[in-house]
């Protein structure tokens, strides 16, 4: 199913994301998203504050969606990953599986990496990368 990209209310701070990725000791890798101004939770939750930003990710490996996520970290098997370089990305949505944007940009964060080959991450992209501290 296609879901058409929704704009974020403009009252609330844009949310920002970044992906790491970690090698799993035993197989493949762990990502973990770093969120800022997000709330990553199931749809029948519903218990963030309301001026934040709510929903799941959805969590794509060389353009196939893998699943929603509700939480910020995630194994992700090798057997997920193919020869050369592999795209990683999480976009940040709506309850109804709605892309969330923000002045027309997707917020969206995508790792280029290759497996086996250092360094790992080829390229980094955030779309509302988070600021320095």
């Amino acid at each position: 199913m296609e879901h058409k990209p929704v704009e974020m209310p403009a009252a609330l701070r844009v949310p920002q994301i970044e992906l790491l990725l970690f090698d799993d000791n035993m197989d493949g890798y762990n990502l973990k998203i770093e969120l800022a101004h997000f709330e990553l939770q199931p749809p029948q939750r519903g218990t963030a504050p309301d001026e934040v930003l709510t929903g799941h990710a959805h969590l794509h490996i060389n353009g196939e969606k893998v699943g929603r996520l509700y939480s910020t970290d995630v194994h992700l098997p090798a057997r997920l990953f193919r020869e050369g370089v592999n795209q990683i990305s999480v976009s940040l949505n709506n309850h109804m599986h709605s892309t969330w944007l923000s002045e027309n940009r997707e917020l969206v964060a995508t790792l280029f990496i290759e497996p086996g080959k250092q360094p790992l991450i080829k390229h980094r992209f955030s779309a509302s990368p988070l600021k320095a501290k």
